[in-house]
């Protein structure tokens, strides 16, 4: 059974208090419903997914022409509807997370300590998740792996990252409640941030480690001229004289 990607927005605070408004003076509701928007690109021309608004007391909404594989793909606006049904400015939708982001999450806040996971809400471990993901594409070399098609042996790497990300949405709060105190010879000390700068400087030295020979292997290579065969990581055949040099800079990212 192939599951279709859920959509789901949040009634913006300026919205939600003219509805509140209205409703204590025993007005009529000044939004009748939403209409929700959808694009394969962030900044191009949307598509209204709804014929009638979607009631307010509505927050979700499935895609049927959109499986949750392919999610990644898409963009969602809502704007709120008046009962003259005129509209209110765009406002983001989000997707609900696919099977593996939601294994991918779960791993993730179980690798953190239980004193930073309980500080992170479901949006922040998955916000770590895509920017772990985004920096190791950025990593030279360069890849573009997605969610969906990041190879099940990358994910401890992908992790690894995402924690470090989690670890940095969290350590400026936690360091400046840090604290240390003296007085006659009676002291006080509390120190989370320099443990928190701790398992960061840990995961980056795995990080910087392990990332290049990992993403070697998975890498586009280019290639050279001639018949003399060598590691693809190098850039796959070169000339009988003369190595490719530049083909190598351009995968290694030196």
């Amino acid at each position: 059974m192939a599951f279709n990607t859920i959509v789901y927005w949040r009634i913006p605070p300026e919205i939600q208090e003219e509805i509140d408004r209205a409703r204590s003076q025993g007005l009529p509701d000044p939004y009748i419903g939403v209409n929700l928007y959808r694009s394969q690109s962030e900044d191009g021309d949307y598509t209204k997914l709804n014929t009638d608004p979607i009631p307010l007391s509505q927050t979700e909404y499935e895609d049927a022409q959109v499986p949750v594989t392919s999610k990644d793909g898409f963009h969602y606006l809502v704007r709120f509807v008046r009962p003259d049904y005129s509209e209110t400015i765009y406002y983001l939708a989000y997707t609900r997370p696919s099977p593996r982001e939601l294994r991918l999450c779960t791993l993730l806040r179980n690798m953190l300590s239980p004193f930073l996971s309980a500080m992170l809400t479901d949006d922040d471990i998955l916000a770590g998740l895509w920017l772990g993901l985004r920096a190791f594409n950025l990593y030279p070399p360069q890849t573009s792996f997605t969610i969906a098609d990041l190879p099940s042996d990358l994910e401890p790497l992908v992790l690894m990252m995402a924690a470090m990300f989690a670890f940095v949405q969290r350590y400026v709060p936690v360091a400046i409640t840090d604290l240390s105190y003296s007085d006659n010879g009676l002291s006080l000390s509390i120190d989370r941030g320099t443990k928190v700068k701790t398992a960061i400087d840990m995961i980056n030295s795995f990080v910087d480690k392990y990332i290049l020979p990992y993403k070697w292997n998975y890498t586009p290579m280019g290639s050279g001229f001639g018949t003399i065969p060598i590691p693809l990581s190098l850039g796959g055949k070169m000339t009988a004289q003369i190595l490719n040099i530049l083909d190598i800079f351009n995968v290694t990212g030196r």
